[in-house]
């Protein structure tokens, strides 16, 4: 075996071992949308392996063969005899290298469409404001004292790290928390997001008042346990849709409310900063 052919099957494996490590990457944490970023990274090293190791294997055959203007008409015959072990081995591979390509492609696609699973709690890639679709833009935990008191996951119309855009944009958005803590009932939510309102409108929550206490009496219509799934979404020209386990309780008008809900997870003074931080994709 030449010195040549020995430096094409090195650089042939090294691709092969580069896209692995990013199929690894994938495989092993499917479900979460960091592993798939960085599964996204492994693919892009392992295109830039590619192409320094196969560019490395041209230059050793150059030099090797001493081709030298001739090179670029001679290259092509190394490929033209069906027995030559180039020849051979993208013939065999051929197929292989077709499934990576295929399996990478559907990583970078769900890199961008994930799902997130946070606490236990899966949120889901997207959801509905009306007709309009939500994205995903990130997800966390609300903590309080050492408690997990829910998961909670923010849905826009295209991700973004600016938490003020989301806030004060008159465009569809949505809020989805799931009860994670079994310490949590229909009072003490409420006075929650009561509090909640109070630090997101500094305080002077009056002006909304009978919009606060509508969606309060939502909290407080029937018993809230572990597992309940609330979603608080806004559509515009409509107001904020409050459903309770895919069961819509009440629509609450007014951009306004909708700057006061969504300033109590990502305003300037949050419930909960990590999970602000969370929210707005880390």
């Amino acid at each position: 075996m030449t010195r040549v052919q020995l430096v094409f099957i090195r650089a042939y494996y090294k691709i092969i071992r580069a896209l692995s490590v990013a199929i690894r990457a994938f495989s092993k944490s499917a479900y979460t949308f960091l592993a798939i970023v960085r599964a996204s990274f492994e693919v892009a090293r392992a295109f830039l392996e590619m192409v320094r190791v196969l560019s490395k294997a041209i230059l050793g055959f150059y030099k090797t063969a001493n081709l030298g203007s001739t090179f670029a008409s001679t290259l092509p015959s190394l490929f033209q005899n069906q027995n030559n072990i180039y020849f051979s081995i993208l013939k065999q591979n051929v197929m292989k290298l077709k499934n990576i390509a295929l399996l990478l492609c559907t990583v970078l696609f769900m890199g961008a469409n994930a799902q997130l699973t946070v606490n236990g709690i899966v949120l889901p890639a997207g959801i509905k404001a009306g007709t309009t679709d939500l994205v995903l833009n990130g997800g966390g935990i609300r903590k309080k004292l050492f408690f997990k008191v829910y998961t909670g996951g923010l849905y826009v119309t295209a991700k973004t790290k600016n938490a003020a855009d989301v806030v004060n944009a008159d465009k569809a958005t949505g809020f989805r928390l799931t009860i994670t803590s079994g310490v949590i009932n229909s009072s003490n939510f409420s006075e929650a997001i009561e509090e909640g309102f109070g630090k997101s409108m500094k305080g002077n929550t009056a002006p909304l008042k009978a919009k606060i206490d509508a969606l309060i009496a939502t909290f407080k219509s029937e018993e809230i346990k572990e597992g309940d799934m609330f979603e608080l979404v806004y559509v515009p020209g409509e107001g904020v849709k409050a459903s309770k386990n895919g069961k819509l309780k009440a629509t609450i008008a007014g951009l306004d409310f909708k700057k006061a809900l969504f300033g109590i997870w990502i305003g300037e003074d949050p419930v909960d900063a990590d999970l602000k931080t969370g929210l707005l994709g880390g």
